[in-house]
C-alpha cells in the first residue's frame, strides 16, 4: 500500500498519486493547455509539482500559479496585480491575451536567428559547397589532426589583416574561409567532449 502524495489516502499499486487525485490533476492540466490554445498561449505549458502542492509553468523555474475552478484564464490574468506572482511568461502574455492589445507569442528566451547576418552567411556556405566539391560533402569530420584547421585558420585570418580581403583559389571573402574553420573546430570541440564523457562513462560502468 502506498500513501497519496495530495489526499493522504492509502492505495493499492505504486506511484506517489491514488488513482483519483491522478485523473483530477490530469483534468485540470488538460482543461489548462486547451485554455491556453484557445488564447494563442500554445507555447505556455503548465505542470503539477507534488512535492509542493502546487501547479507550475514549465517555462519559469520554480514560479508557481493557483488553480481556481476551472477557469486558469482569470486565475493566471490576476497575476499581474499581485506581487505573490512574479510569472513573467504567464503574466506578460495574458496581460495583452486579456485586453486583446496585441499579438501574443510567448517565445522569450528562444534562440533569435533572425539576428544572423544571412547576406554574408552565403559565403560562408559557398565556402562549404567548394570543399564538398573538391573532395566530398562532410570531408572535414575525417581529419584526426585538428591543428590543421587551427593552422588554416590562421592563414585566413593573417592574410585578412594584411589586408588581401580575398582568398586566390575561391575569390571569396578570407573571412568566409575563418568562420568554417571556426565551425570546424567548434565542431571538434563538441564531439570530442562528448566522446571523452561516453569513455569515462563507459570505464565507470566498467570498473
Amino acid at each position: 500500500m502506498d500513501k497519496c502524495r495530495k489526499c493522504g489516502i492509502l492505495f493499492e499499486g505504486v506511484g506517489k498519486l491514488c488513482p483519483d487525485c491522478e485523473a483530477e490533476i490530469s483534468e485540470k492540466l488538460d482543461k489548462g493547455r486547451k485554455l491556453f490554445n484557445r488564447h494563442g498561449l500554445g507555447d505556455l505549458d503548465i505542470k503539477y509539482d507534488i512535492d509542493n502542492a502546487r501547479y507550475e509553468c514549465t517555462n519559469c523555474d520554480g514560479h508557481w500559479i493557483s488553480y481556481n475552478g476551472e477557469n486558469w484564464i482569470q486565475d493566471i490574468g490576476a497575476m499581474k496585480l499581485s506581487d505573490e506572482y512574479q510569472h513573467n511568461h504567464l503574466r506578460e502574455a495574458m496581460e495583452y491575451a486579456l485586453n486583446g492589445k496585441r499579438f501574443v507569442k510567448a517565445d522569450k528566451g528562444k534562440l533569435q536567428w533572425s539576428l544572423l547576418p544571412f547576406a554574408q552567411l552565403e559565403d560562408v556556405v559557398k565556402v562549404l559547397m567548394m570543399g564538398a566539391e573538391k573532395y566530398t560533402p562532410d570531408n572535414w569530420k575525417k581529419c584526426n589532426d585538428i591543428k590543421r584547421y587551427e593552422d588554416a585558420l590562421l592563414r585566413h585570418v593573417i592574410s585578412y589583416i594584411s589586408g588581401n580581403r580575398t582568398d586566390k583559389e575561391s575569390k571569396l571573402s578570407h573571412l568566409a574561409h575563418a568562420i568554417c574553420n571556426c565551425l570546424f573546430l567548434m565542431y571538434f570541440d563538441d564531439n570530442n567532449t562528448k566522446a571523452c564523457e561516453e569513455e569515462v562513462s563507459n570505464n565507470v560502468e566498467s570498473e
